[in-house]
């Protein structure tokens, strides 16, 4: 049995090399270890058996290699659309710091602009992924976890763009008001 907890320990090993995460890694080990006592039951020697269930269960390149598929990489128009969000956001917070005169009132109403803004953009980048998924959908299908990565996004997307817009909204209505209180009165 000792044996058996060295080559286990070995193979698990490389497969953390290999870049396996812990869960998926203790899920295997649990098949392999099941795999490997159904040999031993039948007969076989415990290293014949261990060596006949890693062969069944797949090279350790060959086991990081699928569950790399299965963790792909995040979509390209998702990247493109956080790309531009973030671009934009530090550009257009660039443009409104160099307009900056110092003043209360400025401030508020520079953040409005660029919360306001950045909610608007959200929504049209998330109009922008879906349209693009639409358009991958007729020629492939996707799997199920990037539909699940794709759902969690857009739902961040779409949170985002809503708490910035109300956000600015709300600037809106603190600036209209201090803008109101501020200006001189005309009497009729």
């Amino acid at each position: 049995m000792h044996n058996l907890q060295q080559l286990v320990a070995e193979w698990r090993k490389s497969m953390a090399e290999l870049g396996v995460g812990r869960r998926t890694l203790d899920e295997l080990e649990n098949h392999l270890r099941e795999t490997v006592n159904q040999l031993v039951h039948s007969g076989t020697s415990e290293t014949e058996a261990f060596r006949s269930a890693v062969t069944q269960l797949g090279t350790p390149p060959m086991i990081a290699s699928e569950f790399r598929k299965l963790n792909a990489s995040t979509w390209l128009p998702v990247k493109l659309a956080m790309g531009l969000a973030i671009l934009l956001a530090v550009a257009l917070a660039a443009l409104l710091a160099m307009q900056f005169d110092g003043r209360g009132l400025t401030a508020l109403l520079k953040i409005h602009v660029w919360t306001v803004t950045l909610g608007y953009v959200g929504t049209f980048l998330l109009g922008g992924i879906g349209i693009c998924f639409v358009c991958q959908r007729c020629f492939s299908d996707f799997s199920q976890s990037r539909l699940e990565a794709l759902k969690r996004t857009s739902f961040s997307f779409s949170s985002l763009a809503a708490m910035l817009t109300a956000v600015g909204i709300g600037l809106a209505m603190l600036w209209a008001k201090a803008w109101k209180d501020q200006s001189p009165r005309r009497t009729a």
